[in-house]
């Protein structure tokens, strides 16, 4: 906490939102993080119910919800994702992620319970991995995890991702009703962080797709 920006961070054409790139402090999160679920997910204490089940196809159809709650509006939902696994592992650089197939099978998951519920549309993080020769260049260097969230490989075949994303869509389904609010904003800000898992564990108790 309070440590400033470290040095590989600064640079005149680096642009940050809130603070200045060439200066400033930072802070660490008061919130201890566990590895949860089957790709070993790392969760803040501060989502208890969630961190139960971290690879849950309902988590992000949840913030997609709780976001049209108090945006009052209909979303699109921007972007979801998760590393790949490098062949045989299940962490990159100490890092959990999700192998080529439980990748897809996460996507093929995910869709069908937004579209059900009401969404514009949902984009995945992201579309291709980045060149491995990059690895040793900032932000790869420190982050290598980073290299491989693409729906195509670096070499441009397709992942399992991919094929989720073209089927789903040549599907057509229609545009659904948006939600009912599922939470209170002023209430849920207020209660915070228990707040969270509480309307969490109802929304769970409300849907079984």
């Amino acid at each position: 906490d309070g440590k400033p920006l470290p040095a590989s961070f600064k640079s005149d054409d680096l642009k940050l939102q809130f603070m200045s790139a060439t200066g400033g402090t930072l802070m660490g999160s008061p919130f201890a993080f566990q590895k949860h679920g089957q790709s070993g997910l790392e969760i803040s204490d501060l989502f208890p119910n969630i961190a139960r089940s971290a690879d849950d196809p309902e988590v992000v159809p949840f913030l997609y919800e709780l976001t049209g709650s108090f945006s009052r509006k209909r979303v699109l939902v921007s972007e979801f994702g998760t590393p790949v696994c490098p062949p045989g592992a299940r962490l990159v650089a100490g890092k959990p992620c999700l192998d080529d197939e439980e990748g897809g099978a996460y996507a093929r998951a995910v869709l069908p319970r937004l579209q059900a519920r009401g969404a514009l549309g949902a984009f995945w993080w992201c579309w291709t991995d980045y060149d491995p020769a990059l690895a040793s260049a900032p932000p790869f260097d420190e982050a290598p995890h980073e290299l491989r969230f693409g729906m195509l490989r670096a070499d441009g075949s397709e992942r399992p991702v991919a094929r989720a994303f073209a089927e789903f869509a040549r599907e057509r389904r229609p545009l659904a009703d948006a939600p009912p609010p599922i939470a209170d904003e002023a209430e849920y800000y207020a209660g915070l962080p228990a707040s969270l898992p509480q309307v969490y564990a109802k929304y769970r108790e409300r849907h079984t797709f």
